[in-house]
């Protein structure tokens, strides 16, 4: 992260006594080398990035007061991530004037990776405050291996070494292929460091001429089809990385469980470096980053079922106008066809420790599925909805040239499916007589969607599920990964609600002979999830007990402080006359946002596979906070197995009930005079507050009891229990505990 902050130019100029080692630091055969751009102009700049100028907002700061009130003093925190002293006005990165890393051996199955880094620093006092810095701050640990002597020419440097702290949670094999051990040497105001296969001994062939050297001249043409440089330049990237060794380091082995056939799709979008051969270069202009890039990809590590032509604009309308996030490009419906047999192939995977439910060879006996479609299509993003469902609502939409066609090779395709895999389920149900085909190994989930758990933390409580589907529509296919995501977004458009056009329609949006074409409104999108959280707070805050700190929601942050400086990224692509890739984005986060992404998809999909168990009887409201009514005793029986259905289904309709009040609180800032009010939409919660479900009854069919208190806070809600009579909650009745 530090050294994406960073920015430098090379010197030539060294001074007197120096040798210029930064000149023959970098072996010809680098796999990745990152040069940095300008940093005094990149320091005195920082405080005019949005994310800087969001964090000095007056919002941003009644936030900080509303956390420190559960125990968590966020600025600290935010401190401690990037102390001042490494990027304070007296640190000694201000002083920096050039810095470079290359790596090498990522394409070497096996293989140690090697790493070279350089900086010159202003001077030798600079150096060697940098220094300082490092093990003051724990980046570099002392390894108590004695200092070696390096030769450079009649002088002698002395060679440090030093180690690096490897996570705790690393597996042992992942931990194994992490460099740990690092030398380094100074040299007056330049620095250089070597980890895992950088030996000494090489830098010193590559001074004396001995062993070729990188060429910037060669990396960085003069003559690269990039817009003027107008900003500041936070660096230039030069990549030659076929990927598949790098895929199989053990570094990365939770990311292929997690992702597995995703990665074809979605490693060029959040790594574009990795498979890649090209040049990258960032720079900030003044409120925005953007990137340029001319490369080519390895087959190995690319989708060839994606924009194998210019992409056609009017593919656009298939993108609702409420859309956060969008993309338009053209695909190959042979290969297409192909990864959607792998999508289907995982979702019928069943228990991840099992036996899949269909083989590879299984899959490919599958029937051609490429006839009717067209050669344009439209993936998007709709934003969160609500609480009650918080998995991506994704969509791709590909027209369709022939719907007849498409049809009867999609009921040929299911046919065989169904052969293949009898144990899978497999639904073929019309939706407003439009064909509707999903796929899961799960079970089917209600036709109205509400799948998850009941209530409005049913999505938060549940595993989330995954079942391929396919709508057809007039004009277009629908895949999506849920059921009630297509029928939603079908009764959309047969409702006629399809006319607005979205944002990326605009001019400018698509140039002439890109092959692709994106944007998306990060903001908007992460708005909502702060809304979540702004819904959530006050049942967490309850749940922490009578001694806690209530919550002032009127601390947080509204959604359109993150709007107010944070624009849409936007971006796209064409081919050049070569074949290489000329790539433009512009983006308010900045270049370490697909790695950010690629972390958060690998975050996400590992709770997809492993959702970790959730359960509210730890969470209890407590008494005198929000619930008045007396209790028998204090020493209610435990739910034991042992109870009847009636009692078990009252619990459960009790713990709905009683999540619903809650959100409720959030969303209304008192509790319902009725519980009736749970099922009316509002704008915020547009399924209500049992998503979309009626009122639970108790298990003999009677009506909960429901007593609010005046003060909008507190309330009893129990079962009249089997007798049906109402004891205020003693005798027969029955309780959440």
């Amino acid at each position: 992260m530090i050294a994406l902050l960073l920015a430098a130019t090379p010197l030539a100029i060294t001074a007197v006594g120096e040798t210029d080692i930064l000149s023959a630091l970098h072996p010809a055969d680098a796999d990745v080398f990152l040069e940095m751009g300008e940093p005094g102009r990149m320091f005195a700049e920082l405080p005019q990035t949005p994310w800087m100028r969001m964090l000095r907002d007056a919002e941003m700061e009644k936030l900080y007061g509303l956390v420190s009130t559960l125990g968590v003093d966020l600025r600290a925190s935010m401190s401690a991530m990037i102390p001042a002293s490494v990027l304070g006005e007296s640190s000694p990165l201000r002083s920096m004037q050039s810095m470079s890393v290359s790596l090498s051996q990522l394409d070497q199955p096996g293989a140690p990776m090697t790493v070279w880094m350089g900086m010159r620093m202003a001077s030798a006092e600079s150096a060697s405050a940098m220094l300082g810095m490092f093990t003051m701050e724990g980046l570099l640990l002392p390894s108590g291996k004695p200092d070696d002597e390096f030769k450079l020419g009649e002088r002698v440097l002395r060679l440090q070494h030093y180690s690096v702290e490897k996570p705790d949670e690393l597996a042992v094999g992942a931990a194994r292929q992490l460099p740990s051990d690092i030398w380094l040497l100074q040299d007056g105001a330049q620095l250089v460091m070597g980890m895992g296969g950088a030996a000494p001994e090489s830098l010193s062939l590559r001074l004396a001429g001995q062993q070729p050297v990188l060429s910037r001249e060669r990396l960085f043409p003069a003559d690269l089809p990039w817009s003027p440089a107008s900003g500041t330049l936070l660096y230039r990237l030069w990549v030659d990385l076929e990927g598949t060794a790098f895929m199989e380091n053990p570094l990365l082995a939770e990311a292929r469980e997690a992702l597995g056939t995703a990665l074809s799709w979605g490693l060029p979008v959040l790594f574009p470096y990795l498979g890649a051969q090209g040049v990258w270069r960032v720079e900030w202009r003044g409120s925005q980053f953007v990137t340029e890039t001319v490369h080519k990809r390895y087959p190995s590590m690319s989708t060839q079922a994606l924009g194998g032509a210019p992409v056609d604009a009017k593919v656009a309308r298939f993108v609702p106008s409420e859309a956060v996030g969008a993309w338009l490009t053209s695909i190959d419906p042979a290969r297409f066809e192909s990864e959607l047999r792998v999508l289907v192939g995982a979702a019928l995977q069943g228990d991840e420790e099992g036996q899949p439910v269909l083989t590879a060879q299984q899959l490919s006996q599958l029937p051609s599925l490429q006839a009717g479609l067209g050669k344009q299509a439209a993936l998007f993003l709709l934003p969160i909805s609500s609480i009650q469902s918080i998995e991506p609502r994704l969509f791709v939409a590909i027209e369709l040239a022939d719907r007849e066609a498409f049809e009867r090779a999609l009921d040929g395709w299911t046919d065989k499916l169904k052969e293949l895999a009898p144990s899978a389920r497999i639904s073929n149900r019309p939706y407003r007589k439009h064909k509707l085909v999903s796929f899961s190994a799960q079970e089917e989930e209600e036709e109205s969607g509400n799948a998850g758990g009941t209530g409005p933390l049913g999505g938060l409580m549940s595993t989330p599920t995954f079942s391929p589907t396919i709508g057809v529509l007039s004009d277009r296919v629908l895949i999506t990964i849920k059921k009630s995501f297509a029928q939603t977004e079908m009764r959309r458009v047969l409702d006629g609600k399809d006319t607005v056009p979205h944002a990326i329609t605009a001019a400018g949006s698509v140039p002439a002979g890109a092959f692709e074409a994106g944007m998306m409104d990060w903001p908007s999108y992460t708005g909502k999830l702060l809304d979540i959280a702004t819904g959530l707070l006050p049942m967490a805050s309850s749940m922490m007990g009578t001694e806690a700190a209530q919550l002032d929601l009127q601390g947080l942050p509204s959604t359109a402080t993150m709007q107010r400086y944070f624009q849409p990224t936007r971006s796209w692509s064409r081919r050049l006359d070569d074949g290489r890739v000329l790539g433009y984005t512009t983006s308010s986060y900045g270049p370490e946002t697909p790695l950010t992404l690629l972390a958060l998809g690998v975050g996400a999909m590992r709770t997809v596979r492993r959702p970790p168990p959730v359960s509210l009887s730890g969470g209890e409201l407590p008494p005198g906070d929000v619930e008045a009514a007396p209790k028998p005793q204090d020493t209610t029986p435990p739910v034991e197995p042992s109870e009847s259905d009636e009692v078990l289904a009252t619990r459960a309709g009790l713990l709905a009930i009683r999540s619903g009040i809650a959100v409720y609180r959030a969303d209304a800032g008192r509790i319902p005079d009725q519980l009736a009010l749970l099922t009316k939409p509002t704008t915020n919660f547009p399924d209500a507050f049992l998503n979309g479900k009626p009122l639970p009854q108790d298990g003999w069919k009677r009506e909960f009891i429901y007593k609010p208190e005046a003060d909008g806070k507190k309330y009893a809600l129990y079962s009249a229990g089997p007798d049906g009579k109402d004891d205020n909650g003693a005798g027969d009745d029955v309780r959440w505990k």
